[in-house]
């Protein structure tokens, strides 16, 4: 089911609570603008509650904040967690997890920030129709645009949409019903680059309807000295490793239900480990094992399409295959790339005749 929304976000008060979770770590330029943009949200603050998690930032950014709670005097509740030692992003937002009281939950990375009451909207969108999630678009800063192409507010039960066409992977600026936390024991794979991406793939699957508010709600910008550049890319090795890891994780959750979505999911992470072996391989202290971990996770994949009987997912599988993978460095293959999986997705629903090829 797919409709246009109705919001009209005017004359709504908000009845369900929210824990905004910020993880913090070098962002003393940044993080009083991020929680000022919190601050002048016009919801009842009384139902905001926001958790900063100090991971053992080495700059100012926690005295800044500290000054910015102490000069707030409204009723939101602000708690401060300190690590006792760095974590890394996904131990913060798990512990952020573990600490939080209400209905609703919300990742904010500590150096963007909200746009124009962008909680209050989403919070709004999300009682309307009582959505498991509620996924805002964003402005860009690095490629100054708006990062997601869909133009109207969308409530939909298409899990497809959540896969393949609304799919930008970030756990930031999406409410997500606590309850769910709860009933599935989500939580971010730590250790791991590329957090994001595993827990959206899981995420996902449990959800029974999700809206998109097309407005934009939340301003992304990359900081080099944050918490998840400052893990990231560090080391090509780690970074490679992690890339399989991912993949492979992903892959264990392949079966039904939403398989075709899924797995273009999954294809278009197999393209980005690849373009960054591809950038990388120079810097790898073992290329070849990387790609051979790549591309046996690739055969792997095929041969699930094969038992699925998934003629043109199998036909996809090229480009994630030696040396076909060289595709999809072609402009002209990434300019199309979004409306070919958007075909591949409607078509493979139909099951093809490779179907009645029996299960290996």
């Amino acid at each position: 089911m797919l409709s246009k929304s109705s919001i009209n976000t005017s004359n709504c008060t908000s009845m369900n609570s929210v824990s905004v979770i910020i993880p913090v770590y070098g962002v003393e330029n940044y993080i009083e603008q991020c929680l000022q943009s919190i601050i002048h949200q016009t919801m009842d603050h009384s139902l905001i509650e926001c958790i900063i998690i100090n991971d053992c930032t080495q700059d100012r950014s926690m005295e800044v904040a500290q000054e910015v709670i102490a000069n707030y005097t409204g009723e939101m509740s602000f708690r401060i967690i300190n690590h006792q030692v760095n974590r890394g992003l996904s131990v913060s937002r798990n512990t952020g997890i573990k600490e939080a009281k209400n209905d609703y939950l919300m990742f904010i990375d500590s150096d963007d920030y909200l746009l124009d009451d962008g909680l209050t909207r989403l919070m709004m969108m999300a009682e309307q129709q009582e959505n498991d999630i509620v996924m805002g678009n964003f402005y860009d800063e690095a490629n100054d645009c708006l990062a997601i192409p869909y133009k109207e507010d969308l409530w939909s039960q298409d899990h497809s949409l959540l896969y393949i066409g609304i799919r930008k992977v970030t756990a930031w600026n999406t409410l997500i019903k606590r309850q769910l936390f709860i009933d599935h024991h989500l939580r971010f794979e730590e250790g791991i680059y590329f957090e994001d991406v595993i827990f959206c793939y899981t995420l996902y699957q449990h959800i029974k309807s999700f809206a998109y508010m097309a407005q934009p709600s939340y301003f992304y910008r990359k900081n080099e000295k944050g918490i998840m550049c400052a893990q990231r890319y560090l080391h090509n090795d780690k970074s490679a490793t992690d890339y399989a890891k991912g993949l492979k994780s992903m892959l264990d959750q392949l079966a039904s239900p939403f398989y075709v979505a899924k797995s273009l999911y999954i294809h278009h992470f197999f393209s980005i480990s690849l373009d960054f072996y591809l950038k990388q391989r120079d810097y790898l202290s073992d290329p070849q094992s990387v790609k051979k971990s790549i591309l046996q996770l690739s055969r792997r994949f095929a041969l699930s399409h094969l038992r699925h009987g998934h003629l043109l997912l199998l036909m996809m599988n090229i480009f994630i295959s030696s040396p076909g993978y060289h595709i999809m460095r072609w402009k002209l293959y990434r300019r199309y790339a979004y409306r070919i999986e958007l075909i591949v997705n409607r078509c493979s629903l139909k099951r093809y005749p490779l179907s009645c090829i029996p299960l290996l």
